[in-house]
């Protein structure tokens, strides 16, 4: 009787747990989260990783390594910026 209320308290603590960590999950741990939870007349243009070390004084995280991976996210975000101008001419 005893092992079968431990099983069972233990279930409930585990469930109890998960579905509190669901529901306390506010993270965006993907682009399907934001595409998921915008208006569908918006879109994503891109993303920006998060910068793991700390900001230097000018701000610019792209000076120091021009070729990283948050410049890259930059450049694209531009590039997407460019292409959806609506403005005559070449683009």
């Amino acid at each position: 009787m005893t092992i079968i209320i431990a099983v069972l308290l233990a279930l409930i603590l585990s469930l109890l747990l998960v579905f509190t960590r669901y529901f306390l999950h506010d993270k965006i741990t993907s682009v399907n989260d934001v595409v998921n939870n915008i208006d569908a007349s918006v879109s994503v243009l891109g993303i920006i990783p998060n910068y793991e070390s700390d900001v230097p004084v000018s701000q610019l995280v792209v000076d120091k390594n021009p070729k990283s991976q948050i410049a890259e996210a930059f450049r694209s975000i531009r590039s997407n910026l460019n292409f959806i101008n609506n403005s005559d001419g070449s683009k």
